[in-house]
């Protein structure tokens, strides 16, 4: 195999960036490291869920902003107004970002507050969670040892992933958190 071979991530079809062209009758033998590649897609997938399951919860740690901010202590029209609009599909998480923003900077006493890291970090996280969960796997190399996400941001990027990618997003999932659970606890105070 050469260094332009490819396999797709949850298919039993490898695919070749190369064609490769036999003649009639002609048989090549390919030793494709089957296993490894599974193992690393096993891997991929496991980030995958970690990136996807924090963003869930910030996400979710919104949703509880924004309710509060327009219902104050209502617990059972929060809930409803969580149910009914916040989780429908036209309703993503680029959506509750700009509402959030809209609602911080509109209403006393957080209008004061400085939020724009928050605001920043937010964006590159759903940014981030958009492409793992959006984006196609594929493993490159001789053997596969490359795991490159595609996915489509203005036009077609491929970005190689490793533990680096992961773990810069846990630190601004971290971040994240931290600043949603400041305004929860503000909001709480001013209940």
């Amino acid at each position: 195999m050469n260094s332009n071979e490819a396999f797709v991530s949850g298919a039993s079809i490898f695919r070749y960036t190369e064609k490769a062209t036999l003649g009639p009758f002609e048989t090549r033998k390919i030793d494709l490291p089957v296993g490894e590649v599974y193992q690393r897609d096993e891997r991929f997938q496991a980030w995958r869920g970690h990136i996807i399951n924090h963003s869930l919860f910030i996400e979710e740690r919104i949703d509880l902003i924004i309710s509060k901010l327009f219902l104050k202590k209502d617990i059972e029209r929060v809930e409803l107004f969580r149910a009914i609009i916040l989780s429908r599909e036209f309703f993503g998480f680029m959506n509750k970002w700009k509402v959030l923003k809209d609602l911080l900077t509109t209403i006393e006493p957080y209008k004061n507050n400085n939020y724009s890291s928050l605001y920043s970090n937010l964006h590159n996280l759903i940014n981030e969670r958009d492409k793992f969960a959006h984006g196609q796997v594929t493993y490159s190399g001789s053997k596969g040892e490359k795991i490159i996400l595609e996915y489509f941001k203005e036009k077609l990027q491929k970005e190689e992933i490793t533990e680096k990618n992961v773990e810069d997003f846990l630190k601004l999932s971290f971040e994240c958190r931290k600043g949603v659970d400041e305004i929860l606890s503000e909001i709480r105070k001013n209940e």
